[in-house]
């Protein structure tokens, strides 16, 4: 499950700081420029609430979200509302993925 609830969240500082912190995991842990998510398109499989996955979109990916549980795919789709540049550039599927 997410360990930050972004949603939650208003003060906009806290979300840097999340996104700051995945952004150190990909760049220094395993190599990754940020600029290498910029028009990829991601697939999360138990997405859950989108708390991690919206790093990518901001940093330019387009997102696939499967979740089987509703209630955190609603509130990924409120993150995503929240925070990702365009909103329109992702999908939210709830479904068990073995039904994908």
């Amino acid at each position: 499950p997410s360990e930050y609830f972004c949603h939650l969240v208003d003060d906009g500082q806290a979300f840097k700081n999340h996104i700051n912190k995945v952004g150190n995991l990909f760049r220094y842990g395993l190599g990754l420029p940020l600029d290498y998510f910029n028009g990829k398109e991601v697939i999360d499989l138990g997405s859950g609430t989108g708390d991690n996955l919206i790093a990518l979109a901001t940093w330019g990916a387009k997102c696939t979200l499967v979740e089987m549980n509703e209630d955190a795919l609603e509130v990924a789709k409120d993150v995503f509302k929240k925070y990702s540049p365009d909103f329109k550039d992702h999908t939210f599927i709830n479904s068990q993925i073995n039904s994908v």
